[in-house]
């Protein structure tokens, strides 16, 4: 039996298997086979991965696939978003920024209620002191911080649930 390795084609099989057919299951076989891990490796469909990490790798494998054909901007005209990474000087107030593109938010959810909070943690940033201002030419307060500059049309959020506690060096 040969099967199709090509992640692309297996992915378009199986949406055009659940969309054209009245069955409502799918059996993923041949995409596992052909979604190849960072080795080359066929996933190993018995080891639990991290769903953003996946996520992830099969965008980057799409781009690949993608790229030169008329599809090449399809993730990032569809899930695509912009962040905006701030420095704020409190002493002179110059804001340094850099706008990097997103496919999906990762938000904190321990010992929060809302996904709202979550996001208000996610935009809030953090002080560093001592931080050495290019304009003013001294030593202030910083704060560092990110927000979202542009919305993709749809936006992934991915929840981190689990931790990495540093002093005990364990995930919670």
């Amino acid at each position: 039996l040969t099967v199709d390795d090509n992640v692309l084609h297996q992915l378009q099989k199986m949406f055009g298997f659940l969309e054209l057919s009245d069955r409502q299951d799918y059996n993923p076989q041949e995409f596992c086979f052909a979604f190849k891990d960072h080795s080359g490796n066929p996933v190993n469909v018995s080891v639990q991965q991290d769903t953003q990490e996946f996520l992830n790798m099969i965008f980057d494998k799409l781009e690949i696939g993608l790229k030169h054909t008329p599809f090449q901007s399809i993730l990032e005209s569809v899930y695509g978003g912009k962040t905006s990474n701030q420095i704020i000087c409190n002493g002179c107030g110059n804001i340094n920024e850099r706008e990097d593109i997103f496919y999906n938010l990762s938000v904190e959810v321990k010992n929060l209620k809302t996904v709202f909070e979550s996001f208000d943690k996610f935009i809030t940033g953090e002080t560093i002191d001592d931080y050495y201002c290019d304009t003013c030419k001294k030593k202030n307060s910083i704060t560092k911080r990110t927000c979202l500059s542009e919305l993709p049309n749809v936006l992934i959020i991915h929840l981190q649930r689990i931790v990495f506690d540093l002093d005990t060096l364990m995930n919670q």
